[in-house]
């Protein structure tokens, strides 16, 4: 029997290369708006570590104290708990992930530019965002079995999609010292049954179903990033497509 794997080979991951963010409504669904989304190469690293229930075990005993029977009930990932560096000071990426306020420069300091990003603490109120909840994509360089990343799209994946439909994120611990400067962020990571097409509408332009809608972590293949909607190349916010 052949395999069904696209390209009939063994797919490893190299190297994450971008983030996608997208932000959510309350009730899950993506926000389609021009300030919406945020596509980034500056993901340094991320680590997905699962939060699993263990199934109840039963053990079927005489009044001896044997066991004569024993069964153990599935276990089950609740949720992923992320933990994440971004390489970039990039204000509105904040903005996205931690919530807060956003603030606009002066005529003095790139008037009309999103300068300043301030999180949400205790007794936050007023015109800026608790906490939003996020559909975050990684994105990850393919290498095939015998070809390694010298596979086409027609041959072998090229990418590897990592999604956690909804996230509630925070920034981490900043570390401010001699040398390179990142800006860590942390959150927990849920299933959701609401995401659609995604916060990019593209989810259905690469699966053939529905979006797995009960799974805190999708990995996906793709043939090239031509699949995906890859934003405008922009910095900061991105418009996420409208609804149809």
């Amino acid at each position: 029997m052949s395999s069904h794997t696209p390209g009939n080979v063994l797919i490893g991951g190299h190297d994450v290369c971008y983030i996608r963010v997208g932000v959510l409504n309350d009730d899950c669904t993506p926000l389609y708006s021009a300030t919406a989304g945020v596509i980034t190469p500056g993901i340094v690293s991320v680590q997905a570590s699962a939060e699993i229930e263990q199934g109840q075990t039963l053990d079927f005993k005489t009044g001896c104290g044997d066991i004569r029977m024993s069964i153990a009930k599935p276990d089950r990932t609740k949720r992923r708990n992320l933990s994440g560096v971004l390489l970039f000071h990039d204000i509105e990426l904040l903005y996205l992930l931690g919530g807060g306020y956003s603030v606009a420069g002066t005529a003095a300091n790139f008037t009309g530019k999103t300068v300043a990003w301030g999180e949400a603490g205790v007794g936050f109120y007023g015109s800026g965002q608790a906490n939003p909840t996020v559909c975050l994509d990684f994105l990850v360089q393919a290498a095939a079995d015998g070809t390694g990343d010298c596979s086409s799209g027609g041959s072998a994946p090229t990418y590897i999609m990592y999604t956690f439909p909804r996230v509630r994120c925070n920034i981490g611990n900043v570390n401010l010292q001699e040398g390179i400067i990142t800006v860590p962020f942390d959150g927990k990571g849920t299933a959701n049954p609401n995401i659609g097409s995604g916060p990019w509408r593209d989810y259905d332009n690469i699966m053939a179903m529905p979006f797995p809608t009960y799974s805190p972590m999708v990995i996906t293949e793709l043939s090239s990033l031509s699949v995906l909607n890859m934003g405008d190349g922009s910095v900061g916010w991105q418009t996420t497509p409208g609804a149809s």
